[in-house]
This record gives structure tokens, sequence and C-alpha cells, in this order.
């Protein structure tokens, strides 16, 4: 498998790549320092990928992937970058021929990640504009309206706000549905809050509202961002003893959680979840099995 021919398929966009660094992940700038130092992503680390680069041609930095390899292991996912998509992605052929398999590519650059940046405040401002007039003006609106309104939050991470929606819209006597809860747990999972997710996913249980396979799966996603191994292999449990058919989406996020470990115990474990996914899921499902060395059912269910 050629690294070249990889390309289009270790790309993402500047709103994916948002999703990733905002669960955690390392974010890698290739361009020279001092076009680094001029304006970057925040929490960025610079490792160009050229070490001068000059009218007569450019130097490729002969330490690049040494200096990669001393910051994450090679099982780690995470984002290289340049300015317009171009360098980064001859930096992330180097990278994944030198076994960096869960390397990713932001097509567009620094520039794509500030229009993101820039189109999603918009879209945060505009939801809370909204939210003000239905309180300014006392309308009661539907759960859906309620539900567009903290999807925004999810592109930020702010779960205070969203939390303060929730509260208002029980205060006003608004059932929220089971489509409102998932997309409240996802809010908690892109802010990295993976207890607060689960006490969402509790107080929805003790109030009597509905939770399903949707809901289960945005609480497996928040478990796969927050890296919590642990927490993801309890709640398949749950999943499992509730008689919750998985999704698609859930199956893959637990066998990313346990891929992005390190343990050999828990590699054993992904071909044995693997087998019960593909036994329980409708026809037609794909499921992202990203380590090729498990060799047993074994579940573990405990941290080594």
């Amino acid at each position: 498998m050629e690294g070249q021919s990889m390309i289009d398929l270790l790309t993402v966009d500047a709103q994916e790549a948002r999703k990733v660094v905002a669960s955690g992940r390392r974010y890698f700038d290739v361009r020279l320092p001092e076009v680094f130092e001029a304006g970057h992503v925040e929490g960025a680390t610079n490792i160009p990928f050229y070490s001068s680069v000059t009218p007569e041609g450019k130097v490729k930095n002969p330490q690049f992937v040494e200096q990669v390899t001393a910051l994450v292991g090679k099982e780690e996912e995470f984002i290289v970058a340049c300015n317009t998509g171009v360098r980064s992605k001859l930096a992330t052929i180097d990278l994944f021929n030198a076994g960096f398999k869960n390397v990713k590519n932001m097509s567009g650059g620094y520039l794509a990640w500030k229009k993101a940046e820039t189109e999603e405040a918009l879209e945060v401002d505009r939801a809370r504009e909204v939210y003000k007039m239905l309180d300014e003006y006392n309308i009661t609106g539907a759960v859906e309206v309620y539900t567009i309104a903290i999807r925004s939050c999810s592109l930020n991470g702010d779960l205070q706000f969203a939390l303060e929606i929730y509260n208002d819209m029980k205060s006003k006597g608004i059932q929220p549905d089971e489509i409102f809860l998932s997309t409240l747990i996802d809010v908690a999972g892109h802010a990295g809050k993976i207890e607060e997710a689960f006490e969402i996913m509790h107080q929805a249980k003790a109030e009597g509202i509905r939770v399903g396979n949707i809901s289960y799966s945005s609480l497996m996603g928040a478990c796969c961002n927050a890296k919590d191994w642990g927490r993801a292999l309890q709640l398949f449990e749950e999943i499992k003893s509730r008689k919750i058919i998985p999704t698609v989406s859930m199956m893959n996020a637990l066998i990313t959680s346990l891929c992005l470990q390190c343990h050999e115990c828990l590699e054993r474990a992904i071909t044995g979840l693997a087998k019960e996914a593909f036994r329980v899921l409708r026809p037609g499902g794909t499921i992202a099995i990203t380590d090729k060395h498990c060799t047993t059912d074994e579940i573990p269910t405990k941290k080594c």
C-alpha cells in the first residue's frame, strides 16, 4: 500500500480536524518557524517539514520524522497541517510510510482552519440570538428548536450554554426527546467532559426520558473522545444487558477507543468485539477494525 495512493484517505477537512483536536489529539504545524510565529492554532506544535525555503530551492528537514516520533506514538491519531495543505500532504506521506497509520492531513491548511473557526463562531452567535429571542418574547418552542440551539454548542464544546438551554427547556415543561438528549451528550463529548456526559444520561433515565441506541451511541463517542477505554467497556456491558442493538458508529467508537491504547490486553479485545458487532449489526454495516494483531476473543474487564 503506497503512501501516495493513501493520501486522500488520510486527508480530513478543517471541520473534522477541529473535532480531532478538540478531542485532545495533537496538531503538528509543519511550516517554517517564522511563519508559525506569525499565526497558528492554539496548542499547535511546530515541526518544520523544510529546514529552509529560498529562491534557490527547499531543503528538507532531515530530522522531521524523528522529531515527530519523539512526541507521539505510531498508534496515535494526530493532525498535520501547513498553510494551504500542500506541504502537509508531503509530510503526511512521509509519516505514514514511517509507520504512523493514524496520521491525518488537514486539507486547506491554516487558512482553512481560520475560515472554519470564523464560520463556527458565526453559527454559534446566530444560535444564541435565536435562543435569546425565544426567551425575550417568552416563546415556548418545540423540542426541535432547542435541539438546533444546543447543536451549535457542539462546534465549540460550550457545555455550559447547552446545559442552560436544557434547564430552561425543562422549566418550561418541554419534555426532551432522544434526539435532544443525544445532541446534549455530543456537546459534553466534544467538550471532553466524560463525567458530565454520563450524568446527563443518568438524569435522563431518572426523569423517565426514553433512551435508546442513539443516546448510547453518543455516549460511546464521548468515551472515545476522552480516550476512556474502561468506561467504554463498562458502557458496552450495560448496552448488552439492556438488550440494545449497537449501531455502527457505536461499535466504531468502542473499537477506536481500544485501539488508541497500548495495553496488550486491549489489543486482544478488539477481534472479539468486532465479531460480536458483526453478529448483532444489520447487514451492510461497516466496522473500522484498525488493529490486525488480535488473536483472541478475550474482553478485559479492568485496567492492567
